[in-house]
Order: C-alpha cells, then sequence, then structure tokens
C-alpha cells in the first residue's frame, strides 16, 4: 500500500483539472468530453455541443444527422456530457442511458432521441457528474463530484442510497465483476466495494486518480497524478507493480494479451510488460497532453493529443508510422475503434475519420453547426 504525503498536490491537481473540465480556467461553461457511441447499425452518437447528443447515420462518404438530445420541448439545462452515454439493449427497445454534468440520468430512445415512456423528469444524484457510470444488471452506479457512488434502478429511475464514498472527486469511470465495484478518486483511494455497500478492500495510490480504471482478468489498472501507472490485484488490492513516467499519467491505459500503453501529458508514450511492469519501450512522437485512450487499429498504436496531432506508432517498438494533424481541434475523448478506421471527436463537436492504413489520413465526418 502507497501513503500519501502530498495531499497539496491534491488541492493543486484539483484546480488544474477544474480548468480543463471548464475551459482551461476562463469564466466559461463545461466543455465535455464523451467519446463516440457505435449505437449498432452505422449509427454514431456524438457530444455535439454543450449539453446535446446528436445521432449520426455515418458512412464512408460522410454522415447524416437522425436526432439531437434534448429536443425544443425539453428546457433542462444538462450542462455538459464528460461522462460517455451507455447503450441498453436490455429492454424492448433499445435506448441511451445518459448521465450529464447537471447531475441528471436521463433514458433515450435510441430511434426517436426523446426519453423513453416511464422515466421520471428528475433523476439526479445530487452532483455534477464527469465519470462515466458503470452498469451492473438492472443498476446503473453513477459516481458524482462529491465522491458518491449512488444506485439508479433503470427500469424506473429510482436513485438509491450511496454504496460508496470517497473524500474527494470521482472522476474517473469505475469498473464492476462479480458483484464488486472498483472505484478510484481525487483523493488517491481505490477501493472495492460490495454492491451492498460493504467495502472489501481499500489501497492508497499514493496520487490523486482521474482518468478510467482498466480491468483486465484478475487485474486493475490505474494512472496517478503523481506519475504512476499501477497493477492492482483484484481481490485483494494489493501493489503487483509500479512504474514511474514523466508526468501524469490521466490517460485509461491500453491492455493486451501481454502489453500495457499508457501516454502522459507530456505526450510519452510507454509500453510495459503486462505482467512485471517492466518497460519495453518509450515513445515521445510529440509535446502535447494525452488523454485519449490509445488503440490498435491497422497494425498501428493509434495516440492522440490536445493539439489535435495523431500519430501511428509501431506496437511493437514505439517508431512512428505516420503523423497527422486537424488543426485547430483538441481530442481529449477516447477514440471509437472500427474494423479500418478509428473516430475522434474533438472538444469542438468535430468527428474525424482516421485511417491508419492510408498513412493516417485524416477526413472529416461530421461538424456541428
Amino acid at each position: 500500500m502507497f501513503h500519501v504525503k502530498h495531499s497539496a498536490l491534491f488541492a493543486l491537481a484539483g484546480l488544474v483539472l477544474i480548468g480543463l473540465l471548464t475551459g482551461c480556467g476562463r469564466a466559461s461553461k463545461p466543455q465535455g468530453w464523451s467519446a463516440p457511441v457505435d449505437a449498432g447499425g452505422g449509427i454514431v452518437i456524438v457530444h455535439d455541443q454543450r449539453g446535446s447528443l446528436t445521432a449520426l447515420q455515418v458512412t464512408d462518404a460522410g454522415s447524416s444527422a437522425l436526432w439531437t438530445f434534448p429536443g425544443s420541448t425539453d428546457d433542462r439545462n444538462y450542462q455538459g456530457f464528460y461522462a460517455t452515454p451507455i447503450v441498453d439493449r436490455s429492454g424492448s427497445s433499445p435506448r441511451l442511458l445518459v448521465a450529464s454534468y447537471s447531475g441528471h440520468v436521463v433514458s433515450v430512445d435510441l430511434a426517436t432521441g426523446v426519453a423513453t415512456p416511464g422515466w421520471p423528469k428528475e433523476v439526479s444524484v445530487g452532483g455534477h457528474i464527469v465519470a462515466t457510470p458503470v452498469l451492473v444488471g438492472s443498476t446503473l452506479y453513477v459516481a458524482n463530484v462529491h465522491g458518491d457512488v449512488k444506485p439508479v434502478d433503470i427500469t424506473n429511475g429510482t436513485v438509491g442510497q450511496t454504496v460508496a464514498k470517497a473524500s474527494d472527486r470521482i472522476w474517473g469511470a469505475p469498473v464492476a465483476n462479480g458483484g464488486v465495484l472498483y472505484v478510484a478518486s481525487l483523493d488517491g483511494s481505490v477501493r472495492a466495494v460490495g454492491t451492498d455497500g460493504t467495502e472489501r478492500w481499500r489501497t492508497d495510490a499514493g496520487g490523486a486518480v482521474a482518468g478510467d480504471l482498466v480491468l483486465d482478468g484478475d487485474t486493475i489498472y490505474l494512472g496517478t497524478l503523481e506519475r504512476k501507472l499501477i497493477a492492482l490485484d483484484r481481490a485483494t488490492g494489493e501493489v503487483r507493480w509500479s512504474f514511474s513516467g514523466d508526468n501524469w499519467f490521466w490517460a485509461a491505459p491500453l491492455v493486451t494479451s501481454d502489453t500495457v500503453y499508457a501516454p502522459t501529458t507530456l505526450g510519452a508514450v510507454h509500453a510495459l510488460d503486462k505482467a512485471t511492469g517492466q518497460e519495453k519501450w518509450q515513445a515521445k512522437p510529440g509535446s502535447g497532453e494525452m488523454h485519449a485512450q490509445p488503440t490498435l487499429v491497422g497494425g498501428a498504436l493509434v495516440v492522440a493529443d490536445r493539439d489535435g496531432w495523431v500519430y501511428g506508432l509501431n506496437p511493437s517498438d514505439g517508431t512512428e508510422q505516420w503523423r497527422q494533424q486537424q488543426t485547430g481541434q483538441r481530442f481529449y475523448a477516447n477514440p471509437l475503434a472500427q474494423q479500418s478506421s478509428v473516430l475522434y471527436l474533438s472538444q469542438s463537436g468535430m468527428l474525424v475519420r482516421v485511417r491508419p492504413q492510408d498513412q493516417g489520413a485524416i477526413s472529416v465526418v461530421y461538424q456541428r453547426g
């Protein structure tokens, strides 16, 4: 277990991250960086602008908008979407479960973009939502910036009592397995909590955790703002290995059968042995902050930064295969990997397609109007 010695760092990190959430510290509204979602049938859901989502029919030639949520009859201000919507197909009609920065959870019919029947007008978890919720059976577990994780019954929208509580904001997506939730916070804690609220274990990561947790088999992978990438035993919370990088690990790492790929906020990409944490290689294709999770498509490890650069690296040794830039765009959201291309959604609402097998050629799929 790690011991937190730098509580002042957490406060500083919180101020920096709040600046990113609200437009680099200026007096502005939340921006949002929810990832594009594959809704099936060539439909992709994108965060179109502050507080609205658009369903796109995407083809090789471009896209066409099918609907936008909220519609003209919904007067609620959802403020923005950092949490990625979740597609739920458990009922008779497919829908999106949407958690907004305003703290509201909404059920949206996937075909029409309107609130589904039987869902209450007001479903609030009592605080801003940044982390993507996790769906377990008929319960959506939603974390807020007060450090609460609350269950929402997706059959009727009822909000239950808090099942986990951290002392600071939860910004990274929790994960779940076998009736246990795994949650990390800006207070540096990582905990395993039963869905009944019983804490199984708690580990001090030694630094604020702002990014999503990644669960692979019996191991949880996470990055901290103390420049650490850590692998935890899922059953006990014990640290299996820890790796020190050049700066914050904010982006969720990509975990493959034998390698963990993890970018930092100084633009470095580390490839680590999955079992030991030993570094295989390090690359620094650029200097822009990397917030988006890496992905493997077309034989390339594809990474993107906030300066609009997208890089294709050789996954075996990190050598650069190509680079392309979409000038004036910032990539924070995780990409949507397809068979032969990758979709990135910029913070301004531009959806672009990157083709790794064509030297990373970029084309604009959609630009909000």
